[in-house]
């Protein structure tokens, strides 16, 4: 592989330094077999590939996530993890000017 000036490519504009990274980034997952990973780090990816097929319109489901979308619970309006709390409930209660304390 030629060598690649860093400060050639800090010099490129946003959008060819975005398209850069994209064409970087997708020929890495073309290859994504050559990565190694760790037990742990491939169950990980498992679990989360199959939280985005269950719930693909959702930005993923974590075990530190604040808040949850289930199509099951509250007609899949966001609600606060483990709960059947809406979260606009908190957004109504702010706007009508209360205090978190």
């Amino acid at each position: 592989m030629g060598k690649v000036n860093l400060a050639d490519v800090l010099n490129l504009g946003v959008e060819d330094r975005i398209t850069l990274a994209q064409r970087i980034w997708d020929s890495i997952a073309a290859d994504s077999d050559a990565v190694p990973l760790a037990a742990e780090q491939r169950a990980e990816i498992e679990r989360r590939l199959g939280d985005h097929e269950r719930y693909p319109s959702d930005e993923g489901v974590r075990d530190d996530t604040v808040v949850s979308r289930d199509p099951e619970v509250h007609g899949g309006d966001l609600v606060f993890a483990g709960t059947r709390v809406p979260v606009n409930n908190l957004i109504d209660y702010l706007k009508g000017g209360h205090p978190l304390d």
